[in-house]
């Protein structure tokens, strides 16, 4: 598949993951939400919330390169095996647990299911531009840091990849609460 190619796929990605969050979270009441099966798993609501967190450190960086690389005919689409290995461990369904690192671990909701699903929302248009303006550029030699620690640099393919598969992880978590919650 072509750069351009797979950046307009990204773009349909991002619009795909957007409309299962809305199908997931229709219909709940804030208490659904916010409800835990048990003490040690997140609600639905900190699912997304978590999601919004993590999402906006890198998107930010990634907005950033997409400022700072020439615009090309030729956009360059380069991944590596570490990357497509975080990638694959990723995806659902869950494969290896790991605990959010500190900074995005979500706080107890007390926002409205509405207002989190709306910074969902917003986030995911923003990841849709960043990925469509991506399809114009040249990221050669550029890499991304992630926000949790510089040690741990993605390309940008593998970034905007890692995004998608980290979203579909939370909403799989997500959609194992919903079925919980209404049996």
């Amino acid at each position: 598949m072509q750069a351009r190619e797979r950046f307009a796929a990204l773009v349909e990605e991002f619009r795909a993951i957007q409309t299962s969050a809305a199908s997931l979270v229709n219909g709940l009441t804030d208490e659904q939400a916010r409800w835990r099966p048990s003490p040690e798993q997140w609600s639905i609501a900190e699912c997304l919330i978590h999601l919004n967190t993590a999402t906006k450190g890198y998107l930010e960086r990634l907005e950033r390169a997409n400022r700072e690389a020439r615009e090309s005919d030729n956009p360059s689409l380069h991944s590596t095996l570490f990357g497509r290995a975080f990638i694959w461990w990723m995806e659902p369904p869950v494969r290896l647990r790991a605990p959010a690192p500190k900074g995005f671990l979500p706080p107890p909701p007390t926002e409205r299911i509405e207002d989190i699903m709306g910074a969902f929302t917003a986030m995911n248009d923003r990841l849709s531009s960043a990925a469509a303006d991506a399809a114009r550029r040249d990221f050669t030699g550029v890499t991304i840091s992630s926000p949790v620690t510089r040690k741990l640099r993605f390309t940008v393919s593998d970034t905007f990849r890692f995004i998608a598969a980290h979203e579909r992880r939370h909403l799989w978590q997500a959609s194992k609460i919903r079925q919980a919650l209404t049996g």
